[in-house]
């Protein structure tokens, strides 16, 4: 039984379920990267209220990931890649190579 190649897909379940989350909770005008329209604070904070789910992941999602407004459509889509992609990128990082490397620390030379 191969226990890595078993939590690798685990986690790559969990990376999409990660990426459908985001993009269920995020705002539909945030996910127009090809707009340059801004929308007001009142807006962008108004639409966690809609739903309850909604309301609690996107809450969660604002206070870890700071969405201040944007002047350009490369800072939207950096903002959006950086939410979609570096949770899980870093986590794989942690339970792949870090997590490894620490429980090698631990074993016996013998």
């Amino acid at each position: 039984m191969n226990y890595r190649r078993g939590l690798q897909r685990v986690y790559a379940v969990l990376t999409v379920v990660w990426i459908a989350a985001v993009l269920f909770v995020i705002p539909p005008d945030r996910l127009r990267v090809w707009s340059g329209e801004l929308e007001s604070i009142d807006d962008f904070m108004a639409f966690g209220r809609d739903h309850p789910i909604r309301n609690t992941l996107f809450f969660i999602l604002v206070n870890n990931f700071p969405n201040p407004h944007y002047d350009s459509r490369l800072e939207k889509c950096a903002w959006l890649a950086t939410t979609l992609f570096l949770p899980p990128i870093l986590g794989y990082l942690l339970i792949f190579y870090v997590g490894p490397w620490i429980y090698r620390g631990f074993r016996p030379d013998g």
